[in-house]
């Protein structure tokens, strides 16, 4: 059975509320996962600091918006190279 999948932001949320000194039972309840999950995302995270974490996400987005603007740009450069031949 898949369980369920959280977006790394809400990863880092739940992250950040853990090590702002949260309960780790009150931040799994309420959340509705488990000690394990936050542990697995701690290690994933390989001693990334959530504020780091947040940081390189925020780039990743970025990027993804430079990388939708530059194909606009391509595709609208192709179409007129080819309306003037």
């Amino acid at each position: 059975m898949k369980g369920k999948s959280f977006s790394s932001c809400v990863r880092t949320r739940i992250l950040r509320s853990v090590e702002s000194g949260a309960s780790l039972k009150d931040v799994c309840r309420e959340n509705q996962i488990a000690e394990q999950t936050i542990r697995r995302w701690k290690r994933q995270l390989g001693n990334m600091a959530v504020s780091e974490n947040l940081r390189i996400e925020e780039q990743e987005q970025k990027n993804q918006e430079l990388r939708k603007l530059l194909m606009n740009s391509l595709l609208i450069n192709r179409s007129f190279e080819g309306a003037s031949v």
